[in-house]
């Protein structure tokens, strides 16, 4: 009777290690960085137009890698507390930076002729950097539910509703990490999760 109840705390720590360590795995695998990187993918997978890799690269160059060089200068020089950006007020012109990156990479591959629906999704993608560096400027929104939100909507359009709501339920667990991490409060993975509707827009019509 004694080793039953006594077993009970060393099961409860061991799920909360668990979860923990879940929650870092969705924080690492699923950030902003890294959701550019699976737009280009379900493209891919559509098939159906032609993708560049100068495009793609542009794509990926304009949403991930110039907004993380950002913060790794902005860290390394103590203008950031930290890699993930915690703090709101140091987050704020970052992320106006990186929406006008966002802005910039869609406007270069719009007037190149890059293909219709990587155009589409450069144009959702500063959209919706563009809303959400206005949020972040009253609320710290979740970028990490916001960016597998969008990724969530993108998949249904694109890839149909089987792979949309893999990818939703992927968003929700993701906002969930969020959360148990204590990064961001429901309300602001609530925010990131529903603007991933601004892709809607841009992808929903007759043809991107």
């Amino acid at each position: 009777m004694g080793m039953r109840v006594g077993s009970r705390p060393g099961k409860s720590a061991g799920a909360r290690s668990l979860a923990r360590a879940l929650a870092r795995a969705l924080a690492l695998g699923c950030g902003p960085t890294v959701v550019p990187l699976a737009l280009v993918g379900l493209l891919a997978l559509r098939g159906g137009e032609p993708l560049p890799w100068r495009d793609a690269t542009l794509f990926v160059l304009c949403l991930s890698l110039l907004p993380a060089l950002l913060v790794l200068v902005a860290h390394r020089l103590g203008r950031v507390h930290d890699l993930g950006v915690s703090r709101r007020a140091e987050r704020a012109p970052l992320v106006a930076a990186a929406a006008a990156l966002a802005a910039l990479g869609a406007l270069l591959l719009r007037t190149e002729g890059a293909a219709a629906t990587l155009a589409a999704l450069a144009q959702a993608a500063a959209t919706q950097a563009i809303v959400l560096a206005a949020l972040t400027q009253r609320e710290k929104v979740s970028y990490h539910a916001a960016g597998v939100g969008a990724l969530a909507v993108a998949g249904w359009l694109l890839l149909g509703p089987a792979a949309g709501l893999a990818l939703g339920a992927l968003a929700l667990a993701t906002g969930w990490s969020r959360c148990y991490l204590r990064e961001h409060t429901p309300r602001q993975v609530a925010l990131g999760l529903l603007s991933g509707l601004l892709v809607l827009p841009w992808l929903s019509g007759p043809g991107p």
